[in-house]
């Protein structure tokens, strides 16, 4: 009469929901549990959980001592994930992870490079934590920049360069005003970078300004975590998928 879930054995989040429908039809009753012991599980199985019928979840196996009105769990404040791009670079090294006008390069490829600019953004002065304003062009250095102060655990501030709002966000530095040096040698790159808090402060991005000034918004690792996983959830998202950004990457769609 009870059907346990465990996501990542199943086969990810689609795959749990339809099992979970058909149980839900048969009458029966629902746990949600992790498969492993890993931040990604645990998110995982988390958003499964929030997904699942509510009248058919009968536990999720996380956290039991804290749980949300549908039964899922709330996020352990000190539950950290590791860099997403030091994940996929495990997972799957040689696969696409960006395509741009000049040129695409893998999650290996990417991560490595990723690692260098955050080395140069470091001995320049960047430090975990610290709000740094960045106005995103459409380029590949300009996203090894967003990708390298997440790297450092810094949180970069979106700002629209013709709009002066890096005041409003208290950013204290300015990216394409910080000299950072041009050759880092192999030896002196950081390669092990922030693990990201899910309730940490992950990223800052300014409202449209439709009813006044821009207004500065911080968004957490959970919030970009888990719009990812519902996305990929509602939506569906294959490897062989690619993601066309139309939207400016100061926008809460294009990043």
């Amino acid at each position: 009469q009870v059907l346990v879930i465990k996501p990542m054995f199943v086969g990810g989040i689609i795959a749990s929901l339809a099992l979970a429908k058909r149980a839900t039809e048969a009458g029966m009753k629902i746990v949600v549990t992790t498969a492993l012991d890993g931040d990604i599980a645990l998110a995982h199985s988390q958003l499964c959980a929030r997904l699942c019928p509510a009248e058919a979840l009968l536990a999720c196996g996380l956290h039991p001592t804290s749980s949300t009105s549908h039964g899922a769990p709330t996020v352990d404040p000190e539950v950290s994930i590791p860099h997403p791009l030091v994940a996929a670079a495990s997972a799957r090294p040689d696969h696409n992870a960006l395509v741009a006008d000049n040129g695409s390069w893998s999650y290996s490829d990417l991560s490595r490079n990723v690692a260098k600019r955050a080395t140069g953004l470091r001995l320049a002065g960047i430090l975990p934590g610290q709000r740094v304003a960045l106005a995103l062009e459409r380029t590949y250095e300009s996203l090894l920049d967003f990708w390298a102060l997440g790297w450092l655990g810094a949180v970069p501030v979106l700002v629209d360069a013709s709009v002066p709002a890096v005041a409003t966000a208290e950013a204290r530095a300015l990216l394409n005003c910080i000299s950072i040096p041009g050759s880092i040698p192999d030896s002196d790159v950081q390669s092990r970078p922030h693990r990201w808090a899910l309730r940490g402060e992950r990223l800052i991005l300014f409202s449209s300004g439709s009813t006044g000034e821009p207004k500065p918004v911080v968004l957490s690792t959970e919030q970009l975590v888990f719009s990812a996983l519902g996305q990929a959830g509602r939506i569906g998202h294959h490897l062989d998928d690619v993601w066309a950004c139309a939207l400016p990457l100061h926008h809460v769609g294009g990043i």
